[in-house]
């Protein structure tokens, strides 16, 4: 990465290797199948887990006919 960025380097090591602690310790196994971010904080994800199930969102998908 050009040094010129290095200022948006902003977050924690300890963020990205929380993340996939949450993700393997069975909380997030709602959040199967849709996208999320390491930098993304743990507890509004949580707190937002049934606005996100209900309006399906986080989820990317491609679309074709057979």
């Amino acid at each position: 990465m050009p040094e010129a960025l290095h200022v948006n380097l902003v977050d924690e090591p300890e963020l990205a290797a929380g993340f996939p602690v949450w993700l393997c310790s069975g909380e997030a196994d709602w959040a199967k199948g849709r996208y999320l971010s390491c930098n993304w904080d743990v507890g509004e994800l949580t707190h937002l887990k049934d606005q996100i199930i209900k309006d399906d969102l986080l989820v990317n998908r491609l679309r074709t006919k057979a």
